[in-house]
């Protein structure tokens, strides 16, 4: 039987609500996503904050970097956009996440300069088990040691590694198994127009778990439920549910 694709709203559906927001939030809580993918940055009084940039310009009214901000000014910004929505803290982010069956989604963000947040990654998993979710979350990080930090902590393979189609070109499946091996998982999500059957083949071979980002478009999607990848990220989820729920009534259908 085919794998069913879990759909994760990224951003909490960053085309249909104002990103990273708690009303993107409560969004995908509502239609049934899956899985809500959301990103996290360090405010400078050590408040995790959940934001996708490293600098505030292109989504809030505030400029600079996230961690050279304190949380009370970072709240003071207002999210473009929206009515009036702030940068919520992780905190507010779970408070909405925890009480559905949703699986989190938690993307690992760096500082504006690239350098990791001292202790980030051990302090949101603490909060994320505070709130009763330490079996239904995983991290997602563009940086292998990210994620060895994670599975370090967890003592479980909870990583999944992001990486670009060019980079994945330059080291090939040789040296992405390698850089797996360091990250502490088999997991990995590509762009969605960089994967075909040979990509799903040569990572089924090599024992590695092959997943999506970038599923935005109708094409897009289909093309994702098409290959029966297990998970990807989408900025219109709820085109995605649909999509998916038209499938499977035609594959029924069909027998």
């Amino acid at each position: 039987m085919t794998e069913r694709s879990r759909i994760a709203a990224h951003r909490g559906g960053a085309l249909e609500q104002p990103e990273n927001t708690i009303a993107a939030f409560h969004h995908a809580v509502a239609i049934g996503a899956d899985e809500v993918e959301l990103d996290i940055h360090c405010s400078s009084d050590g408040v995790l904050v959940v934001h996708h940039d490293a600098t505030l310009e292109r989504m809030t009214t505030g400029h600079g970097a996230v961690g050279a901000h304190d949380l009370a000014a970072l709240q003071r910004f207002r999210i473009r956009g929206s009515e009036g929505a702030w940068i919520p803290t992780l905190e507010e982010a779970l408070a909405v996440i925890a009480p559905s069956p949703v699986t989190l989604r938690l993307e690992v963000k760096r500082a504006a300069d690239g350098s990791p947040y001292p202790r980030m990654i051990e302090r949101a998993i603490d909060l994320v088990a505070s709130h009763g979710l330490e079996n239904r979350f995983y991290v997602t990080a563009f940086h292998a040691d990210d994620l060895a930090v994670a599975a370090d902590i967890t003592r479980a393979e909870t990583g999944l590694f992001l990486i670009e189609d060019q980079t994945l070109r330059a080291i090939g499946f040789g040296g992405l198994s390698r850089v797996l091996d360091l990250a502490g998982t088999r997991n990995v999500a590509l762009p969605v127009d960089a994967i075909g059957a040979e990509t799903l083949d040569e990572g089924r071979r090599r024992g590695i778990s092959i997943s999506a980002f970038g599923c935005h478009s109708a094409a897009q999607i289909e093309k994702a439920l098409r290959l029966a990848l297990h998970v990807f990220t989408s900025d219109r989820p709820s085109l995605a549910l649909e999509l998916r729920r038209e499938a499977e009534t035609s594959g029924s259908e069909g027998h």
